[in-house]
């Protein structure tokens, strides 16, 4: 299950009169770092820029603001945008692309009329994009089409401020918070042979009152559950999961974690103290956060329904060295219900974990609960990414999803 990253939109309504920035041609291609199980990487990422500015883009009293413009290296094969809002507001502030068109006129994300592109997905959007907290990141392209996907010289693209609970556009209701600015930054991944190998690093963190703890990686049904999703991620996509640090969350963090649609405090509170030990892997893009705790409820505050996952992303994808507002994934480390012991065994946990990863890759839902798809032309219901992933059918990658995944900026060159 997705965060806010699975209810994506496009524009709504008229077209505002605002600056554009001149093209901006980045300097780098993606840091050439090959992982090493014993000195978890060979060359330092600290001395490498993942993401360099684009610039900090005003806001207009619509929540949308000026359009920028980047210049798209030839050596490139996609681009990311890591959008962060500058406001001076404790409020969670939604952010959602607005549009983004290529030089040469393909609309990617198009300017919608009225609302009909507001919600869980962008029915017009060639490459899927959705709703963030406070820091989102995008990745481009993410349709797995040869044609779709080519790479342009440029490409042009507004950021408008959404509604957290109705994911509506800021223009919709005064109250909506929107911030005053937003930081655009991007970064450029080159090329990857399909039969390269490469490594997903992950940062592992267990609370301490869960129902597995760091020695349980070994033995039992956790350790058998990573292998799982291990392999449930690497067939085909010549893609390992490994485990760059792990930590335990200090004392015994509460049996629950209850949050709302619009408002993450208590998760972003045990997301801070969970990643405190390892700042310094989280902070610099070293591996992408995985945290394990009791039980996270989710409540609706349109219908009141209260969920309560298995697992969750925070994006789609994920993957922002952010250390305030949780950033990664969650699995659920234990019963929801007190006194009840932990359901999953090793083959459920692990497709959990391998759909997660999926999520954080960038991959969205293959087929929702109501039956709508992705926007992937060779998905179907029998995919590890089925919004219903402990079905029997639920396993396996199709190749334009593969495609998609193994252009993710935290993969990191196998050694051979």
């Amino acid at each position: 299950m997705p965060g806010l990253a699975l209810l994506a939109g496009c524009q709504f309504g008229d077209t505002e009169s605002l600056t554009t920035s001149p093209a901006l041609t980045l300097p780098g291609i993606e840091c050439p770092v090959v992982y090493d199980s014993a000195a978890t990487t060979e060359s330092d990422p600290d001395q490498c820029t993942f993401f360099s500015s684009v610039g900090s883009f005003a806001i207009s009293q619509s929540g949308r603001s000026a359009t920028a413009t980047i210049s798209w290296p030839p050596q490139a094969e996609s681009l990311w945008l890591r959008i962060t809002a500058e406001a001076e507001t404790a409020d969670d502030i939604c952010l959602q692309l607005e549009s983004v068109e290529t030089s040469d006129g393909r609309v990617w994300v198009p300017t919608a009329a009225g609302q009909s592109n507001a919600g869980p997905h962008c029915a017009d959007c060639i490459q899927r994009v959705g709703v963030g907290r406070n820091q989102v990141l995008f990745g481009f392209p993410n349709s797995g089409s040869d044609s779709d996907d080519a790479a342009p010289e440029s490409l042009s693209l507004q950021v408008a401020a959404r509604d957290c609970g109705t994911f509506l556009p800021a223009w919709v209701s005064a109250d909506t918070p929107r911030p005053d600015h937003v930081l655009i930054e991007a970064a450029f991944v080159s090329a990857r042979p399909a039969a390269q190998p490469m490594v997903l690093p992950l940062a592992l963190v267990f609370a301490g009152n869960g129902q597995f703890a760091i020695q349980d990686l070994d033995t039992g049904i956790l350790g058998q559950a990573f292998d799982i999703a291990s392999d449930h991620i690497s067939e085909a996509t010549q893609l390992r999961i490994v485990t760059a640090v792990t930590a335990a969350l200090p004392g015994d963090w509460q049996q629950s974690v209850d949050v709302s649609d619009r408002n993450f405090a208590a998760l972003d509170a045990m997301y801070r103290a969970a990643v405190a030990p390892i700042s310094d892997i989280v902070g610099s893009g070293k591996a992408v956060p995985l945290i394990l705790a009791p039980c996270l409820r989710i409540e609706n505050t349109g219908n009141g329904q209260i969920r309560e996952p298995d697992g969750w992303t925070s994006h789609v994808p994920a993957w922002m060295f952010a250390q305030d507002s949780f950033d990664g994934i969650y699995i659920r480390n234990g019963s929801c219900t007190t006194g009840q012991s932990y359901w999953l065994g090793p083959d459920a946990l692990g497709k959990v974990i391998a759909h997660e990863i999926g999520h954080a890759l960038g991959l969205f839902h293959s087929v929702e609960a109501d039956g709508s798809t992705d926007h992937i032309a060779d998905t179907h219901g029998d995919n590890l990414m089925n919004s219903n992933v402990l079905a029997a059918g639920s396993t396996g990658l199709t190749p334009r999803q593969i495609a998609v995944a193994r252009r993710h900026p935290a993969l990191r060159w196998a050694r051979q």
